[in-house]
C-alpha cells in the first residue's frame, strides 16, 4: 500500500475536488451580489424591464453554472472516495463522516436534515 503521498492520481482528484469547491463557494457569492445588483439598480434608477431581464437572465446562467460545479463536485468527491478505497486508507467507505469531513455542502445538508426532524 502506497502512501497517500505517492499516489498521484489520488493527489490530482483532491486537487481538482478542492478547486471545484473553491469555484462552487465563488459562484454562490457571485450570484448573491448579483442578485443584490438587480435589486438596487431596479430600485434606484427605476430601470426598464430589458435591463432588468438581462441581469436576471444572468443571475439564472450563473445559477445554472452553480448546479453544474456541484454536480462535477459530488463526482469528484465519488472519484478521491474510489481512491481512498483503493488505497485501503478507509476502512469504512459507506460511512457519512468521511464525506462530512470532505464537502462542506454534505455537512450542512445534513445539518439541515437534523433541524428539518426535530
Amino acid at each position: 500500500m502506497k502512501p497517500r503521498g505517492e499516489n498521484v492520481e489520488y493527489d490530482r482528484l483532491r486537487v481538482r475536488y478542492d478547486e471545484l469547491a473553491a469555484s462552487a463557494s465563488f459562484m454562490s457569492d457571485r450570484i448573491a451580489s448579483l442578485e443584490a445588483e438587480v435589486n438596487e439598480q431596479a430600485r434606484l434608477n427605476g430601470m426598464g424591464g430589458s435591463r432588468e431581464a438581462k441581469l436576471l437572465a444572468r443571475v439564472g446562467q450563473l445559477e445554472a453554472a452553480l448546479t453544474k460545479i456541484r454536480i462535477l463536485k459530488g463526482a469528484l468527491f465519488d472519484a478521491v472516495m474510489i481512491a481512498t478505497e483503493a488505497m485501503g486508507s478507509v476502512a469504512e467507505t459507506s460511512s457519512r463522516f468521511p464525506r462530512a469531513m470532505l464537502d462542506p455542502d454534505f455537512k450542512a445538508e445534513t445539518a439541515a436534515q437534523r433541524e428539518g426532524k426535530s
